[in-house]
């Protein structure tokens, strides 16, 4: 009997080993684990938010540019500017141009420098940029936006770099405004004004995400009136925007925004009267620092000193003046470490306080009116006179007059037809000399009249005049000194008739004001 074919039996080594076919099954899980994980972040990356990283994208191979907009005026009440702008030829150098060179344009720099009569060392350490480690001087604003080297450029420096074009590649020089503070009549109204100096990296992180952004090459007011309308006077920057290729090289532009000018501020400033009030105010400290001070057995040193000029009718500021003063141009391009210490140094007097609202002296007998009203109500008699002692004591407090010194009893509150006792107060030579004064008539005494000598020839307005002839009124000017020999307040006392600046001016005695500093 034949036997059929017998089968092939599989060697036991010839059998697959099942830990293999495991960890084939694991790799391959791992495998479609990876490729579903890439798939899933490639849609989220290109459906989900393409659209977000695509303009991210656009943006970072767009480089901005900044037009700084000029800056908006500060005017008198008449228009007469005292803070405006001034154009000057500004030498700009683009390092973009300059890094394309072999030697980052070294060469033309120190050209650049020999040119503008700087050390080449300066004119290189202007364009390069600023960092935790860089000191100063170096620019912080943008790289592709033109640095500039100096604002002092003469008409023949600028001319030679137009010309010679070919010499100076990536260098121009331009018109560009400056901030100007004129001081028209000699009237420079430091403190009311303010000053300029470039934002900080503080301030534009703040103001982020605000309806009014800084940028880098922006100047923002730091006291006065140019902080005070600051937004409205900076008015918008403009803003060209550079395609650039990942080398940094610019390849075309995306879009421009054209910059929008300041807004001017016209204010309540007179400066023939501001110019006035300052070389008074002067004039008065001069003349306090020869008078004796019988309480402190030595000159009075009057350091200080402030003056406020108000319309009577409508409580507007015409004039204020502070003195220690100084040039707010000093501000202009960048204070110097000199002239900056000058202003805030310990023996400086501190210049930039406004001590017509920022300083702290005795109110003097102005403030007799806040305690004789409050005298009145509290049921004391209108007609009384009441005492004022050298001090006065209440419980365990001591409060003492100024310079504790006691004066005359205060009269009645109630205003009467004869004449007030004077002041006991010393008024400056500067004021007293060639005047008359006359007590006023219920003002307690603290407050004179001031006439000139041309005033008193006057025809008496009760007296009927004669026919055909009709006076002229003038109006009687006060001069009421304030509390310390801080000043003094010029106010219109005419009767029914409101006196306007330009006519307080012409009434009052005409001066040049001479170099007083």
């Amino acid at each position: 009997m034949t036997e059929g074919p017998r089968q092939h039996e599989q060697h036991p080594r010839d059998r697959p080993d099942p830990r293999v076919q495991i960890r084939l099954v694991v790799i391959q899980i791992l495998v479609f684990s990876l490729l579903l994980t890439l798939g899933g972040r490639l849609w989220y990356l290109q459906i989900r938010n393409g659209k977000e990283y695509t303009d991210e994208a656009k943006n970072n191979h767009v480089q901005q540019v900044v037009q700084p907009a000029v800056r908006g005026s500060l005017l008198d009440a008449r228009g007469v500017p005292l803070a405006d702008n001034e154009t000057r030829l500004v030498v700009s150098a683009s390092r973009t141009e300059l890094m394309k060179m072999k030697d980052k344009g070294r060469t033309v720099l120190t050209r650049l420098a020999g040119v503008l009569d700087m050390k080449p060392e300066d004119v290189v350490n202007k364009v390069r940029l600023c960092d935790s480690q860089t000191p100063k001087p170096c620019w912080n604003g943008s790289p592709y936006q033109p640095i500039p080297v100096t604002d002092e450029a003469t008409t023949q420096q600028a001319l030679q770099i137009r010309e010679r074009a070919e010499d100076f590649p990536g260098i121009t020089a331009e018109p560009t405004a400056v901030r100007r503070y004129p001081a028209p009549g000699k009237a420079r109204t430091s403190q009311v004004l303010g000053y300029l100096s470039p934002v900080t990296d503080a301030e534009i992180e703040k103001a982020k995400d605000t309806d009014s952004p800084f940028l880098r090459s922006d100047q923002i007011g730091r006291s006065g009136l140019e902080r005070t309308y600051d937004k409205a006077l900076r008015g918008k920057a403009g803003v060209t925007r550079y395609e650039v290729d990942n080398l940094g090289r610019v390849i075309g532009q995306a879009k421009n925004d054209p910059p929008v000018l300041g807004s001017n501020v016209v204010t309540s400033i007179d400066a023939r009267v501001q110019a006035v009030a300052e070389w008074e105010l002067h004039n008065a400290m001069v003349e306090a620092r020869k008078t004796f001070d019988k309480n402190t057995n030595e000159n009075y040193k009057a350091d200080a000193g402030a003056v406020v000029v108000m319309e009577n009718k409508t409580g507007r500021i015409v004039a204020m003046a502070s003195q220690p003063d100084y040039d707010p141009n000093a501000w202009v391009g960048g204070i110097s470490a000199k002239d900056y210490a000058a202003l805030t140094g310990k023996n400086s007097n501190f210049p930039l306080l406004n001590r017509a609202i920022q300083g702290q002296a005795a109110p003097g007998s102005i403030f007799k009116v806040i305690p004789t009203t409050a005298a009145v109500n509290a049921g004391y008699d209108f007609n009384g006179r009441y005492p004022c002692p050298s001090s006065y004591s209440i419980g365990n407090q001591v409060f003492k007059n100024f310079e504790s010194q006691a004066t005359a009893p205060s009269p009645s509150a109630r205003p009467s037809r004869s004449p007030a006792t004077p002041s006991t107060t010393p008024l400056p030579p500067a004021v007293a000399e060639g005047r008359r004064h006359e007590a006023e008539e219920g003002r307690q005494g603290l407050v004179l009249q001031d006439r000139p000598p041309v005033r008193s020839r006057r025809r008496d307005r009760h007296r009927p005049p004669q026919r055909g002839h009709r006076p002229r009124p003038r109006p009687q000017v006060e001069a009421g000194l304030l509390g310390g020999q801080q000043g003094l307040l010029v106010q219109d006392r005419q009767e029914g008739r409101h006196l306007r600046p330009a006519a307080l001016l012409r009434e009052l005695p005409r001066r040049q004001p001479d170099a007083r500093r």
